[in-house]
């Protein structure tokens, strides 16, 4: 076993057996929110544990830290090595100790203080006791074995590996190299002692063998290492709790960065077109007089003004704007220019590549500023701690995970990251598309605005370089600044790339020999035409490339050249003119279809195109693809869509997809959907009689993910994507119910029923078969264990409320209207005010619906009227509060992110009380809790005057404070700000830079 897997393995082992020692100590105070909440956490416990079951047993594979050649030319694994392994298995084991205790606690649903009293119900003293020697016994062998590894392992460098760039910020690392130094000699008098019985075993092996006595060698072996343990007890115990604080660190670090992840901030950048060798070189190099431009290289070099810390690249559609700032952000020169000008201080740089074609995330503020604030903690994982304590603080054992993070959260912890490193660092970001960005002139203005407010955050600490079309909103902006025009300066970029394509064909070349000037007049005239339209030229020389495949002539190929049109939308005119007229019906279909899709399309769901039902799903049988059928499935697509659609849309394989979702599809460029868009596009797609009626999007998306689906095999495709297919087949129900809402019925209802068959039918959740056991009530879908959460009593139904549909629930609950007052479990009004109120919710419904960005419960308003007119009591008690009581905690800790109009928290609050809600009811009496009344909670979510109109409509209610709900400091996601969210920071004596600017975004001073 090589240092780095075994570091490792000993990190995946430190952390379970820390996690594990935690558990089982009685001071970590959990569960005080009832039995509901109890039961969740005690799932993320197990879920834990599974997780960390999993590292140990990755780090067991032979490669899986190291690299192939490395593990080829590996010796012998030494004694010491197979005992790290053996004690890594031992911890697996109780890993699956303490996820069978947990089964056994969830089917109890008893109430405890903490877990160590908790397990006390399942396992006795002796048991607790035993489990709590056995974890230390294993945290010092551990220790004992890796020093050793270490030691032993010279011919792989371990101080070099150690002191690699891949393992310099993992503190587990730090630690054992601290160590390392503090017991060096102890360490070689155990190696020394331990080669010396390995000699004197080899030698005496046959004999050993003979006897049958091998278990005495291990024994010798076993005493050495134990005498060398008591001798050094003491030490041992201060470093393994040094190391187990390391791999906390390290563990917190991990599921902060992961918390910032998102797949699609790598995925448009993926997708851009990598620059051609030999081009853009002229970027680094000073400008000509005779095409000047803004020195590119001296604006990284050095500090400027105020005016000078944003480079702004213009250019026209397609002129390879995307593909140079990829081209920046990765080349060596560029960084290697920044260094100069970050001279001492360490430098950073992140990138963010906007797409109008993809999700909200990749055309949204808040995807901007939680891609940069990934890459910046990625390259600074210490900072990850004062970044967002109460964040990191929530990584402790059962501690409920915080949801996705809002804008306002990452906005004030960017600003708070930049502040900590305005003295150490200096930073550049790139940032691609700013036309692509989301929304109309004003959301451009104020994106603009932002990106000025970040470069002027800290003085000379911020560059920013970025890219647009030379739209009047970015040019009455950035033209004073540093600048260039793309368009002006790729001339001789374009010759290249057309020459070199062209020359790489065996008949051009010839083509060259015989006629040299035709040759050349071809390629300057495709120069000469491009007009720095570098997408205008890719499309020029592949029908140029299409011609000589066609055995054209040299007097062809210029007539190829000369009946394409110089400008992109006339050429895209001009290239629909040679579609099929056999695949238009298809062709207009894909178009439609990818034109009004809410994300990027699969090449999967591009495949029901050609259902000429229009509920193909609903007749769809319910039968797994295996992933050989999908693969097939999808490679017959691929090929289908360049011969209807003529390289219009583009498929491209997806960096980390996998079944269902291992290919997209996305418009060759942006200006392809613009085209599509005009008039003079939709009469070419509608000249087939076949296609007048438009396809409802909609509808077609939300089959074609059902139709998935029921294509779907449990245990063989990825669970994230059957969750990613039912996500989408409810944003597209959403969306449909406002328009048919017969059809949207007779989806869900599908849906639900698909569902139910493939529980019942896989092979962790056959048990499932009374409606108690549906679906809804189920928090995990993998291909190892599933748990069920019964509490609740879920249905289909309470997840439709809960996502916000409104003619379902009353059509469901028209036909069973019993249900609004007498249900098991909890009550529909209470899904209906808050889905997240009282505990996360099953794993299928996390981020179903965009209302979900935020992570903001909302309250679904017409379903709540619906209920209340119905007879619905908002003063019903479930699991310890009332229903009124649980949407009061939610109204003080969510009602100052959740305003606007789609949330009616007002108007929700106001149906309350009309309709019984509690006047007095009192939210907390417990000792360090803040004691509030219903009427003080209402005074601080919509000011006194709303107050004052709402109190009015009490009707003398008397106090009632038999039900408690949950204190502030115990909500799921605590907040980090007083509810006055406008409160600003202190401000030192401000420096001598002018500071006149207003912050609109970050509220506070640069100098704060």
């Amino acid at each position: 076993m090589d240092p780095v897997s075994a570091i490792g393995l000993a990190s995946s082992v430190v952390q379970l057996v820390d996690f594990g020692s935690k558990l089982v100590s009685a001071g970590n105070e959990l569960y005080k929110k009832g039995s509901l909440a109890e039961h969740v956490e005690l799932q993320e416990i197990g879920e834990e544990f599974k997780k960390l079951s999993k590292n140990i047993q990755n780090s067991l594979k032979p490669d899986y830290y190291l690299p192939d050649a490395l593990n080829q030319n590996a010796p012998k694994q030494t004694p010491e090595e197979d005992a790290l392994e053996s004690i890594a298995i031992k911890c697996n084991e109780i890993a699956q100790e303490f996820i069978d205790a947990l089964d056994q606690l969830k089917s109890t649903g008893g109430r405890w203080k903490s877990f160590g009293v908790a397990i006390k119900t399942v396992w006795t003293k002796e048991d607790i006791n035993k489990m709590q020697a056995k974890l230390k016994m294993y945290e010092s062998q551990l220790v004992v074995h890796l020093l050793v590894v270490l030691k032993t392992r010279q011919t792989y460098d371990t101080k070099a590996i150690l002191e690699s760039q891949e393992l310099s910020e993992n503190n587990i690392v730090k630690a054992i190299k601290e160590t390392q130094g503090r017991i060096t000699s102890q360490i070689t008098e155990l190696s020394q002692d331990l080669e010396k019985q390995s000699s004197k075993d080899e030698r005496l092996l046959p004999a050993i063998l003979s006897r049958g006595q091998e278990s005495k060698r291990q024994d010798k072996r076993q005493e050495i290492i134990n005498r060398w343990q008591e001798n050094n007890s003491q030490e041992l115990a201060k470093i393994a709790d040094q190391w187990s604080q390391a791999a906390d660190v390290d563990k917190r670090t991990s599921d902060m960065l992961h918390s910032l992840y998102f797949p699609e901030w790598e995925e448009r950048y993926t997708n851009v077109t990598q620059a051609y060798a030999k081009t853009f070189n002229w970027i680094f190099e000073r400008p000509e007089e005779s095409l000047p431009w803004d020195d590119f290289r001296d604006w990284l070099e050095k500090d400027g003004g105020s005016d000078k810390m944003i480079y702004w690249i213009a250019g026209k559609p397609g002129s390879g704007k995307s593909t140079l700032m990829r081209y920046l952000s990765r080349d060596k020169r560029t960084k290697n220019y920044l260094q100069r000008w970050a001279g001492g201080k360490a430098l950073l740089t992140a990138s963010c590549f906007f797409w109008n074609l993809g999700s909200p995330m990749q055309k949204s503020q808040k995807g901007l500023i939680q891609s940069l604030l990934y890459q910046l903690l990625r390259q600074r994982p210490d900072l990850c701690e004062v970044a967002s304590p109460w964040r990191w603080n929530s990584y402790e054992p059962g501690v409920p995970r915080p949801g996705p993070w809002n804008t306002n959260e990452l906005l004030r912890v960017f600003n708070d990251v930049i502040d900590r490193l305005d003295s150490s660092s200096k930073m550049c970001f790139f940032i691609d598309g700013l036309d692509e960005f989301e929304g109309n002139e004003a959301a451009h203005t104020e994106l603009i605005e932002l990106l000025i407010e970040i470069s002027e955050l800290r003085f000379g600490t911020i560059k920013i370089c970025v890219s647009s079309r030379p739209w009047d909103v970015f040019r009455i902006s950035f033209e004073q600044r540093p600048c260039l025009k793309l368009q002006d300066l790729t001339a001789n970029d374009i010759k290249t790339y057309v020459k070199d394509v062209l020359e790489k064909d065996a008949k051009f070349r010839m083509f060259q020999r015989n006629h040299t000037t035709e040759c050349a007049e071809l390629i300057k005239s495709v120069v000469h035409r491009a007009a720095g339209v570098f997408l205008w030229v890719y499309l020029v020389v592949r029908s140029l490339k299409e011609g000589l495949q066609n055995l054209d002539t040299v007097r062809d190929l210029q007539r190829r050249l000369d009946a394409i049109p110089d400008d992109l939308q006339k050429y895209f005119s001009h290239m629909m003119g040679t579609l099929d007229p056999f695949y238009l019906r298809e062709a207009s279909h894909l178009f439609q279809v990818a034109m009004k899709s809410h994300e990027t399309l699969s090449l999967m769901t591009c495949t029901y195109v050609e259902e000429e039902s229009d509920d193909f799903a609903l007749q769809a049988e319910i039968k797994g693809l295996s992933l050989e059928e999908i693969k097939a499935t999808q490679d017959r697509m691929a090929r289908r869509l360049d011969i209807c659609c003529k390289g219009l849309l583009e498929w491209h394989a997806i960096k980390y997809g996998s079944d269902f979702f291992a290919h997209n599809v996305a418009f060759m460029h942006r200006t392809v959907k613009e085209f599509l868009q005009t008039d003079e596009a939709q009469v070419i797609l509608r000249s087939d009689k076949s296609s007048v009626n438009k396809i409802d999007v909609d509808k077609f998306l939300c089959q074609a993910y059902l139709a998935q689906i029921k294509s779907f095999e449990l245990g063989k495709a990825k669970a994230s994507s059957f969750l990613t297919l039912l996500r989408r087949v409810f944003d597209y129900a959403l969306a449909l119910e406002k328009r048919d809402e017969e059809a949207t019925i007779e989806l869900l209802d599908e849906l639900d029923r698909t569902i139910i068959y493939l529980y019942r039918h896989g092979k962790h959740t056959a048990r499932i078969s009374t409606p108690e056991d549906h679906w809804t009530n189920w928090v995990a879908f993998d291909d190892k264990r599933i748990e069920i959460l019964p509490l609740w009593r879920s249905s289909f139904l309470t997840l439709t409320i809960q996502l916000g549909f409104e003619v379902y629930p009353k059509e469901k609950l028209d036909q069973d209207p019993d249900q609004i007052k007498a249900r098991d479990g909890r009550p529909l009004l209470d899904y209906a005010l808050g889905p997240g109120m009282r505990g996360p919710l099953p794993r299928p419904d996390v981020d179903i619906s965009d209302s979900a960005l935020e992570h903001k419960p909302k309250p679904n308003f017409a379903v709540v009227e619906y209920l209340l007119e119905r007879g619905a009591d908002p003063n019903q008690a479930f699991s310890g509060e009332t229903i009124w009581a649980s949407f009061l905690n939610l109204l003080l800790t969510q009602g100052q992110n959740t305003k606007g109009p789609d949330y009616k928290l007002y108007e929700v609050t106001e149906l309350l009380i009309k309709h019984g809600a509690a006047k007095e009811i009192v939210l907390s009496k417990e000792k360090g809790c803040q004691t509030l009344k219903s009427v003080d909670v209402i005074q601080r979510a919509f000011g006194s005057e709303r107050a004052r109109r709402l109190q009015s409509k009490f009707q003398g209610q008397p106090l009632n404070d038999g039900l408690r709900p949950r204190p502030i400091e115990e909500q799921s996601q605590p907040v980090e700000v007083p509810p006055e969210l406008t409160i600003e920071r202190p401000q030192p004596t401000p420096s001598p830079e002018p500071t006149s600017r207003r912050w609109k975004f970050f509220r506070f001073s640069r100098h704060s």
